[in-house]
């Protein structure tokens, strides 16, 4: 069984439709989605927090792990010179 409450509609900054953007917030997880015939997009929380609008505080991303390309070796493309 759900508990999930309805919290208020946004502007969706995706398509722009005015008041399309829908937030539910479900055991303290707030997420969105946008129901305008264009854009029907899912927000998680960190996306929803980058709107202004809103009112989720910001979630910091977490910087992309790379140290696996180290591990790549490099080849000579003689084609390409």
């Amino acid at each position: 069984m759900s508990n999930s409450q309805f919290v208020g509609k946004i502007d969706c900054p995706k398509c722009g439709s005015t008041s399309s953007l829908n937030m539910w917030e479900e055991d303290g997880i707030r997420t969105g989605y946008c129901f305008s015939h264009d854009c029907k997009t899912y927000f998680n929380t960190s996306r929803l927090s980058e709107i202004p609008e809103s009112d989720v505080p910001y979630v910091e991303k977490e910087p992309y792990d790379i140290s696996w390309i180290d591990s790549l070796q490099s080849m000579d493309n003689p084609i390409r010179g």
